[in-house]
This record gives C-alpha cells, structure tokens and sequence, in this order.
C-alpha cells in the first residue's frame, strides 16, 4: 500500500469504513496497522435477502498486516456490506479483495477503504415546552 507516482494513498479507516456489495466465500479483508497495535472491529451487516450481521474482534500488531477471509452473516441470502471500525491503536488501513471467476476465468478487484465519515455529533438540546405551541 505504498503512495507514488500515478498511485494514489491509501486512506486510513479513521473511526469506520465501509465496502458494500460482498459474496460469500469471495471477499478477503486486508488489515493494515501503520504504528501502534490496533484493534479492529469488523462487522458483516445483514444479506440483501436476509441473514444476521457479525462482528468479530482482529488485533493487528504493530507495523503489521492480517489478510483474512471476511465475516459472513449468519443464515447469508445476497450480497453484504462489511464494515470496519478502529476500536484501539493504528492507525488503520484497510483493502478488500473481491474474487469472482468470469467464463471460468479467475478474476479479482481491490478497493481501498476510507473513513466513511458515517458518524455525526448531535448536540445536546434541552426541552422546550414552548414549541408546541408556536
């Protein structure tokens, strides 16, 4: 995962990524931690058909890589999106590998993934009596 000429950097998980659109027995999880141990948790979400999302602790070492195959729903009907979250350490940078023969051919893509940015901040409000009745 090395940045150069014509090779864009890859981006770090931050608080959580997300890849969507993953086959059972065909996506492989690549788990980078650039400094310090990291934990990480990653979570398979529900099937598009159905299913029940998992989660599953990964500790990285320091400096190191884990190349795992993804989680998988329980009861698995469709495609799935994996999510994964920065629980301690990094940071974190993370690919997943997508394996799908085409006519027999074997066939494969990679994709970085990047802090999706899918948490907010919600400030704190207090009750107001009085809005119901403007």
């Amino acid at each position: 995962m090395r940045a150069g000429a014509g090779h864009p950097a890859p981006g770090r998980v931050g608080a959580r990524a997300t890849v969507a659109d993953n086959r059972a027995g065909a996506s492989t999880l690549f788990l980078t931690s650039a400094g310090d141990a990291a934990t990480v948790r990653v979570t398979a979400s529900a099937g598009s058909g159905g299913g029940t999302p998992v989660s599953k602790d990964v500790q990285l070492p320091a400096g190191g890589t884990v190349a795992l195959p993804a989680p998988e729903p329980g009861g698995l009907n469709g495609s799935f999106a994996l999510t994964v979250e920065t629980v301690s350490g990094g940071p974190v940078m993370a690919a997943r590998m997508l394996s799908l023969p085409a006519k027999d051919v074997p066939m494969f893509t990679i994709q970085a993934l990047r802090d999706d940015h899918s948490t907010v901040r919600v400030p704190q409000a207090g009750q107001d009596p009085g809005v119901v009745l403007r």
